[in-house]
């Protein structure tokens, strides 16, 4: 074994215009490469996945879990395409992540995901104050800062104070968009 590496290496320096080509052509290749490689400065990365947000002020996580999350989970797993889903239910929230296959069509999933959403809703509480949000997921959207207020309040002032800092907040320079 050792005789075939010392042929090997032999051959390349008993013959050095031919290793001399093989460094140019080497270096020339990769040389084009570099400079013919598609590069962009922020590539656009399509996240084949969305998540559905209900809020339910005041339930428990055991309400919500079985009044909202679990009748929208049952919805979603009649969807074609769907790779995997996670959940998860707290106090007043209701927040389920859905990831699609990525050989399928996105738009044509999210609209699927939203009309099984719709039919869902008759079958949730009355007492929700707004339909569950269905949104696409996407790397421009992620949240930089998150605030969740509590404390001893009603519903209406927090939602006040909320209020109170998405103004603050949108007023400032660099910020794209503040959402309650």
């Amino acid at each position: 074994m050792n005789q075939h590496l010392s042929e090997f290496w032999t051959f390349f320096i008993s013959r050095f215009r031919v290793t001399l080509l093989v460094i140019i052509f080497v270096l020339t290749a990769g040389l084009y490469s570099y400079n013919t490689i598609a590069r962009e400065t922020e590539p656009t990365v399509d996240i084949p996945m969305a998540t559905i947000t209900t809020i339910w002020p005041g339930a428990s996580a055991v309400d919500v879990e079985k009044l909202i999350t679990n009748k929208l989970e049952t919805e979603i797993k009649s969807l074609d395409h769907v790779k995997e889903y996670t959940s998860s239910s707290l106090s007043g929230i209701s927040a389920i992540t859905v990831e699609f296959e990525t050989d399928s069509d996105k738009q044509v999933n999210i609209q699927k995901l939203r009309d099984k959403i719709n039919d869902a809703v008759p079958k949730l509480p009355g007492t929700i104050p707004d339909d569950p949000s269905v949104s696409e997921v996407s790397l421009s959207d992620v949240a930089v800062v998150n605030i969740a207020l509590s404390g001893d309040f009603s519903w209406s002032e927090l939602k006040r104070f909320a209020e109170i800092l998405e103004d603050e907040f949108s007023g400032m320079p660099n910020v794209k968009d503040v959402i309650l």
